[in-house]
């Protein structure tokens, strides 16, 4: 990531810093987990909606900071061949 600073010192991110690949990942992310979050309400009894739906968010999360993490370790990798 390129850090470009200003007079007050706040970082600006500057373009071709990986954001449109975070932009487009995302979109595809919340493509792909719309069909099983709207099916919840569909085969999930009532009394464990929230339960199976707090699931589902916490595990989605953890799976996305998982991907980020082994994306690193790739990259590194990666980089220690080259």
């Amino acid at each position: 990531m390129t850090q470009v600073h200003g007079d007050t010192g706040a970082g600006v991110r500057a373009p071709g810093d990986g954001t449109a690949g975070w932009a487009i990942a995302h979109l595809g992310v919340n493509a792909t987990l719309a069909a099983p979050t709207s099916i919840i309400p569909d085969h999930v009894p009532d009394r464990q909606r929230t339960r199976v739906s707090g699931l589902v968010g916490m595990m989605t999360s953890v799976a996305m900071v998982a991907m980020a993490v082994d994306l690193a370790l790739a990259v590194q990798l990666v980089r220690s061949v080259r």
